[in-house]
């Protein structure tokens, strides 16, 4: 088995017993390394870098709103689907 069939495997076990916290700070541990991946890219003029490393934070940001519970969560859930929207806007300008 190859290293990144290793990898591969872990992130697979992970995600599968995480608890719903965990899940939601990889998420957000995966958009920021995505969004810092693309300002790299940026700054090397790798347009298609850029562009795969934007639509993976995007992703990212479209799963954590689709998480969203507007019913129970009140106040909290409606400013995070408001900075989740922000926070996609930024990445498509």
């Amino acid at each position: 088995m190859t290293q990144g069939a290793f990898v591969d495997q872990y992130r697979r076990t992970a995600t599968h017993t995480a608890s719903p916290l965990q899940l939601i700070i990889m998420l957000y541990d995966g958009a920021l390394r995505f969004i810092a991946a693309a300002e790299v890219a940026m700054a090397n003029n790798d347009r298609y870098g850029q562009n795969e490393n934007i639509q993976r934070a995007q992703r990212i940001l479209s799963e954590l709103t689709a998480s969203l519970d507007m019913q129970q969560g009140g106040e909290i859930a409606l400013n995070l689907f408001t900075l989740y929207g922000y926070a996609y806007e930024q990445l498509v300008q």
